[in-house]
């Protein structure tokens, strides 16, 4: 195998030269485009020579070509087209391979590529399917298995390879798949769904209520295999419309396509015209969405309840652009008194469940270095958990004594992002927990959430809002006051419940972030200042100290899957 890429393309290049340069006047060369920097003339005229001539011995140079112009024009929609002719219409050509070559092996950006080529594809044809794998047995086979590792690229090649009736060894995931199903993750839950006997009608109304990317391609997948009959039934019609709405890009002209698809009676019921509201307000049609919304809330035949959410939900659109503008301050205030010096936080955190309510203190001690998490339920300590720069303890679920070492334990180090992605527009939110000794970690990683420019900012800030009220099914409502300080409503519309519910963020006097409510989440206490603030964690339980020398991790690791399991 040649050891320089570059030399692929330009042995394609030289072959098409030496083949068609007389006899194929049409073939455009980028080269007579971008001399006078005419991209676009090089992107259409590319594009039609491929629609035309898509068997031609040199479409698969053209089609590299087009998507190294794609690139320098900035123009995403033509890379994802030549990249995807590259991969299924062109699979064993020289430049396809050099493509392939330009990711290392095992690359998490070629995993990443195909799993969202499948996404792109038409799930409900066959040829799609085929292509697909063919492709995925080419990359293997030239750059070695690796890419097969990854649990969620697996999945999609499952449902491919059945679809395209290939059972080719390479591509065989049943018995891989299968380990997994009884895992209770998301992924977990999808793979037992898919692998039931239920209809796919069965399957996609339980994926609904599953979260994340795999659940999120399962469900399209399989919406791709019904038949005619069953895509036109009022059933699918009402669930493509919700997943068009709630998603992270929603698409609202398709959805009020499929809206005004329905019957009369259907389309203007008090559901429907909320929906359709919703719709009017991320198209920027926002006064029509109140209209709407303001014929649901005065109609006699609307149910209560949704009587109540369309009125809410109007005076929360009527009232949009102030209410973000005081909320944006008030979060701007509270970072700011953030990033004021202290030497101390506590936080007290609820979690009510029907039968238990289990609480949630923190404390960090900055000047001493003192990190505590605490776990209560019904009132009763379960688990505690205190680390220094020198020792650390533990009181385990159950336990009569408390562990206690001659060393500092693991900290956890949360890492919070916010990206804005280029092409959409869209948000994509991060969150992780690693583990780190050192408390300059801890405080350098805290750092890194605060810097953040759409927390930090005030137009970070404004940028964000605008996007969350103005493409989730998000709220906010009149602020109140709150102990002296200020409370702002925000509410937002489940998708599976049909139901609107209620949050809250409250800030005090002095503009610092006092208490966050979300479900049944509720942050009561949140205190920043001197050491004292760190005092408001409560006393131990008296018990025997059983010391050890070295920190015990596997028993830090216990301690957090119980009081995991515990807030679950």
């Amino acid at each position: 195998m040649l050891k320089h890429p570059i030399i692929f393309p330009l042995l394609v290049n030289l072959l098409c030269h030496f083949t068609f340069g007389e006899t194929k006047e049409s073939f455009p060369f980028y080269e007579s485009y971008l001399k006078d920097s005419d991209y676009k003339g090089f992107i259409d005229t590319a594009n039609k020579f491929l629609e035309d001539n898509p068997e031609a011995l040199e479409a698969p140079r053209l089609a590299y070509d087009l998507m190294m112009v794609g690139k320098v024009a900035g123009d995403v929609e033509i890379v994802k087209t030549a990249t995807s002719l590259l991969l299924f219409n062109y699979t064993k050509s020289l430049p396809t391979l050099n493509y392939i070559n330009s990711f290392e092996k095992g690359s998490k950006k070629l995993i990443e590529l195909l799993k969202s080529k499948a996404e792109e594809g038409d799930l409900s044809k066959k040829d799609f399917a085929i292509n697909y794998c063919r492709a995925i047995l080419f990359i293997a086979r030239s750059q070695g298995p690796e890419i097969l590792k990854d649990k969620s690229l697996r999945l999609r090649i499952h449902l491919f390879a059945q679809k395209a009736d290939l059972n080719d060894g390479l591509l065989a995931s049943s018995k891989v798949l299968k380990e997994i199903e009884d895992d209770n993750s998301n992924f977990g839950k999808t793979v037992k769904i898919l692998f039931n006997d239920d209809s796919n009608l069965t399957k996609i109304k339980e994926l609904a209520s599953i979260s994340g990317q795999d659940a999120k391609f399962c469900t399209t997948f399989l919406l791709a295999q019904l038949s005619e009959k069953e895509s036109k039934s009022e059933e699918i019609i009402l669930f493509n419309i919700s997943q068009l709405i709630f998603t992270k890009n929603p698409d609202s002209k398709k959805a009020l396509e499929l809206i005004n698809s329905l019957g009369k009676d259907k389309s203007n019921s008090a559901d429907i015209k909320i929906l359709e509201a919703i719709c009017h307000h991320f198209s920027d049609n926002t006064e029509l969405a109140i209209q709407t919304l303001k014929q649901v809330s005065s109609s006699s035949k609307s149910e209560p309840d949704l009587k109540e959410m369309a009125e809410s939900y109007a005076d929360g659109l009527q009232f949009l652009d102030n209410r973000k503008s005081i909320l944006a301050d008030s979060i701007g205030k509270a970072f700011e008194n953030l990033e004021n010096e202290t030497d101390a936080a506590y936080l007290k955190a609820l979690f009510p469940s029907e039968q238990n309510s289990y609480i949630i203190h923190l404390g960090f001690n900055k000047k001493k270095q003192i990190l505590e998490i605490q776990f209560y339920k019904n009132d009763t300590i379960q688990f505690a958990y205190r680390t220094t720069s020198t020792s650390s303890s533990i009181l385990a679920k159950g336990s009569d004594q408390i562990l206690e070492f001659a060393t500092g334990g693991a900290l956890p180090i949360p890492t919070v992002g916010i990206t804005r992605e280029i092409e959409t527009g869209s948000f994509s939110y991060n969150f992780n927990l690693n583990f780190g000794s050192s408390f300059d970690q801890f405080q350098n990683e805290a750092s890194k959430i605060m810097d953040n420019a759409y927390l930090s900012t005030a137009k970070g800030r404004s940028v964000l809002l605008s996007h969350i009220l103005k493409k989730k099914v998000i709220w906010l409502g009149a602020a109140k006051t709150a102990n002296g300080g200020t409370s702002f409503p925000i509410f937002s519309l489940s998708e599976q419940e049909n139901k609107f519910s209620s949050s809250s963020i409250t800030f005090d006097v002095k503009g610092n972030l006092s208490g966050l409510e979300v479900g049944s989440f509720k942050l009561s206490n949140l205190e920043f200042g001197s050491e004292e603030v760190f005092n408001n964690l409560p006393k131990w339980p008296a018990m025997p100290v059983n010391k050890k020398e070295k920190f015990d991790f596997s028993a830090f690791m216990s301690f957090l899957g119980e009081a995991t399991k515990m807030i679950k």
